[in-house]
């Protein structure tokens, strides 16, 4: 009878650690976040941020096309790596993105890629760049 209230004990605490609607360690939880300047703009919306993270990205910057697109990935300590698919061009593609997160703060990371321009091919060495920071803020209804 111990053995069984030490299995359940165990279980009951496991399963009591696990966090709703964030990743636990992380600091990432569901809301908007955003970056814009006179020329760019960048929004995402966290749906999700328990484990897959699941969201969706706008990218517009000058001289780029723009596109618009759900991601879903994981938490590797405080980065996320996730599968972006998105409409572009009239054109539906899919390409890894990386996001380093900071408190409130989302940076988005940039790497070598595959020949394709899909795969991070050296995710541990990503570089983000803190000038185009995405900050949380109040989402808004469309």
């Amino acid at each position: 009878m111990k053995k069984y209230i030490f299995i359940m004990a165990s279980f009951c605490a496991a399963v009591s650690c696990k966090k709703t609607g964030e990743n636990a360690g992380s600091g990432l939880h569901t809301g908007c976040y955003a970056y814009t300047d006179e020329h760019n703009n960048i929004s995402m919306e966290i749906t999700h941020a328990g484990d897959p993270v699941e969201g969706d990205l706008h990218i517009a910057l000058q001289e780029k096309d723009a596109n618009n697109g759900k991601f879903i990935g994981h938490m590797h300590g405080d980065t996320l790596i996730a599968t972006y698919t998105f409409m572009s061009e009239g054109m539906v593609s899919s390409r890894e993105i990386a996001f380093l997160i900071h408190g409130e703060t989302i940076t988005q990371g940039y790497g070598e890629m595959n020949a394709e321009g899909t795969i991070f091919l050296h995710p541990d060495a990503l570089h983000f760049e803190p000038d185009m920071s995405l900050h949380k803020i109040p989402c808004t209804t469309q």
